[in-house]
């Protein structure tokens, strides 16, 4: 059977270290795969700001001599997450990736 170069058949045939398809192979899956993946980081990532709010909730009871300085690494964490979480609300569609 003869195999054309660049199809999917070709690529399993020679193999792939890295897992690259050529760009025409890898442009349907990631028409399907990008809105789909968006919506589940941003899934995890409340997940996580959540987790973070819960788990650091009893700081003051857990940590009191060093709460202050706890309560500041968290807020620190808990903005960075949301910066980022949001972050993938305004990212150009252009510049998505999925890996």
């Amino acid at each position: 059977m003869r195999r054309s170069p660049g199809s999917l058949e070709d690529v399993a045939a020679r193999g792939n270290r890295w897992l690259r398809y050529p760009p025409a192979l890898e442009a349907p899956f990631r028409d399907d795969a990008l809105e789909p993946r968006r919506e589940l980081q941003l899934i995890c990532a409340v997940i996580g700001i959540v987790g973070v709010l819960v788990g650091s909730a009893n700081i003051e009871d857990l940590s009191p001599d060093i709460a202050e300085q706890s309560r500041t690494g968290v807020n620190l964490t808990l903005a960075i997450g949301t910066l980022l979480a949001m972050g993938l609300l305004v990212v150009p569609r252009r510049l998505r990736r999925t890996w």
